[in-house]
């Protein structure tokens, strides 16, 4: 139960971390934490950490250190504190599968089929991470699948990712059967 209850805890403040329960403007100050850091492998022992939101602005050994004045104050005593994971490699079915992977601890999640330009658009102020997606799968002609976007030939390219970048992705995934003057 204790394991279960820490876990819930944690998760709860990954969620802050990232920003999808600030609940706007107001800071959240993380006290008496442990912090582990990605650039050390030191373990930050009491430690007092700022957010505001969704980014982390102070982190500090605690020692009557005040906080920013009407922030919001959560005891981290015995908990542990880091940075949130990304998972490179994902394809969310749909919106009530993004909450789990905040409860995995991964603030941010990267979509490589197209989905995630429909889902950024339907989260809205749903606990979600944050999604970084490719467009549809770009592959030659013809394609391996045929859910990928056959490219006619490499003059084809160009039109194809300015329309990517208007639907809104972040990144192109290419497939097996591109051609070298396709890729350039």
């Amino acid at each position: 139960e204790g394991t279960m209850l820490r876990s819930v805890i944690l998760s709860v403040l990954l969620a802050v971390m990232c920003g999808c329960a600030t609940g706007g403007d107001r800071p959240t100050v993380f006290r008496h934490v442990s912090v582990i850091s990605m650039t050390s492998a030191e373990i930050l022992k009491d430690q007092m950490v700022v957010v505001r939101a969704g980014r982390i602005a102070a982190v500090e050994p605690e020692g009557g250190v005040r906080g920013p004045a009407g922030a919001r104050t959560i005891d981290g005593v015995g908990l542990f504190l880091m940075p949130g994971l990304v998972d490179f490699h994902t394809h969310p079915g749909g919106l009530e599968e993004l909450p789990a992977y905040l409860l995995h601890g991964q603030t941010t999640i990267v979509t490589l089929g197209g989905e995630g330009i429909r889902l950024r658009s339907e989260v809205g102020d749903a606990p979600a991470p944050n999604i970084l997606t490719s467009g549809h799968t770009l592959d030659g002609n013809p394609p391996i699948n045929r859910g990928f976007h056959a490219l006619a030939s490499a003059s084809d390219a160009a039109a194809i990712v300015e329309e990517q970048q208007r639907r809104g992705a972040d990144f192109l995934k290419t497939y097996t059967f591109m051609t070298r003057p396709e890729l350039e």
